[in-house]
This record gives C-alpha cells, sequence and structure tokens, in this order.
C-alpha cells in the first residue's frame, strides 16, 4: 500500500509540474492561497473522505483487468506526457470525486484504463462521458441499463428512435426521466420529424447517440472487473 501511495504521489507531482510550466500563472496563486487554506481544506477533506475513499477505490480496481493497482498508476505516469493528458487525468480523478455514484467512477476507472492502454489523447466522446458520469446516480445507470438492454427501439417511421410506448408503466416515469438526463448530457439526441423511405414523421422522439453504445460497454466492463450485479 505504501509503494502504492508513493506512486500516486508521483502520478500528482508530474500533473502539478506539467501543468505548472503551461500555467505559470495560475499555480503561482494558488501556492499564495494553500497556506491561508489548508486547515478548511483538511477539514472538508476529513468529512468526505470516506465516500471519497470508496469511488476512488472502485475506480482503481477498475484501471485494469488485472486489478494491478501500482502498475496501473505507474501507466497513468508514463502516459502524462503533455499538458492536455496531464489536464484531463487530472479532470478525470476530479470527476470521480464528485461522482454520486460508486459505478459511474468505476466506469471513469476503465476509460482512463483504456485511454492509456491505447496510448491515445482524449476525445469528444470521452468528454462527453465524463460530464455525464459526474452527474448520473447508481440508480440511474440501472435505469439506463434496463433501459438500453431491453430494446425499447422501434423503425416504423424509417429511422430507428426510442419507443416510449413499450415502456413499461411501472417504469415509465424513470425511463422518461432517463431521456431527458440523456438528451441534456447527449447520450441521447431528439428529432422532430424524419422523412425516410417514403416514410414521414412529424413529432418528438428521442434516439440514442454512439456514445449511449461506449457507455453501455464501459458498464458492461464494470460489471465483469467488480462483479456488479447491474
Amino acid at each position: 500500500m505504501d509503494e502504492v501511495i508513493k506512486k500516486f504521489n508521483n502520478l500528482e507531482d508530474k500533473i502539478r509540474s506539467v501543468l505548472a510550466e503551461q500555467y505559470p500563472d495560475i499555480f503561482k496563486s494558488i501556492l499564495k492561497l494553500n497556506g491561508k487554506t489548508e486547515k478548511i481544506y483538511d477539514a472538508i477533506v476529513s468529512v468526505s473522505n470516506a465516500a471519497n475513499v470508496i469511488k476512488l477505490s472502485c475506480a482503481l480496481k477498475c484501471l485494469d483487468e488485472d486489478l494491478n493497482v501500482e502498475k496501473s498508476i505507474n501507466e497513468l505516469y508514463n502516459y502524462v506526457s503533455n499538458p492536455d493528458r496531464a489536464f484531463y487525468v487530472s479532470t478525470s480523478f476530479r470527476k470521480i470525486i464528485l461522482s454520486n455514484s460508486t459505478i459511474a467512477a468505476s466506469i471513469i476507472g476503465v476509460m482512463l484504463g483504456e485511454i492509456k492502454n491505447q496510448n491515445r489523447e482524449f476525445n469528444r466522446t470521452d468528454i462527453i462521458l465524463l460530464n455525464a458520469l459526474e452527474n448520473i446516480s447508481d440508480y440511474d445507470i440501472r435505469i439506463l441499463y434496463e433501459m438500453m438492454d431491453n430494446k425499447y427501439t422501434n423503425d416504423d417511421i424509417g429511422r430507428e428512435y426510442i419507443d416510449e410506448m413499450k415502456f413499461p408503466k411501472d417504469k415509465k416515469a424513470d425511463f422518461l426521466e432517463m431521456l431527458e438526463f440523456g438528451d441534456k448530457y447527449q447520450i441521447f439526441g431528439v428529432f422532430t420529424e424524419s422523412i425516410e423511405q417514403e416514410k414521414m414523421f412529424f413529432g418528438k422522439q428521442y434516439y440514442k447517440k454512439p456514445v449511449a453504445d461506449k457507455l453501455m460497454n464501459y458498464i458492461e466492463q464494470v460489471k465483469q472487473i467488480l462483479k456488479y450485479n447491474i
């Protein structure tokens, strides 16, 4: 455990160092404030620490399927090679802490592991998912999973859409709220008219964007790694 903490501290130092080179004036201001705010910060951390430890633990376990946290942190250290990578890795851990869900925190861990293993830059889909995962709850993820898994779709108007008429009565209110959430965070989209293959439609229908399938894939990975019953 001491070695893991050391690796994490090294990662933090590198992120700070890379970002400080890019934003020197900002970091000078932060250093001036650190002494004055240290006691307040410590008090806040102590109150929120229990939940944060659980979320961080889940995320770190999901960095790699072999659950080798020390190796994964070392690989993240090597991955942080430019300011953008440093910024988004730091942002990802902030999203984990701010998230309202252990499942969401775990998914962010899977995302980080995938990105570092592919040695690629963060893309638009990653940013969309990070923003959504910060604001979603475990309950909402289970609703989303059930809604997506049961294929409540139709294509009788010439294009695929999520057919609200197929929702079960006891889940319809939850499903509708999830559609609104998904639209807000760019997981789902809305169209109000469709003219496809001589079929015309005018109204409002939700459809899933590719990012929705990506999120489902991450949920499945979390289920496998942590044996979640979602």
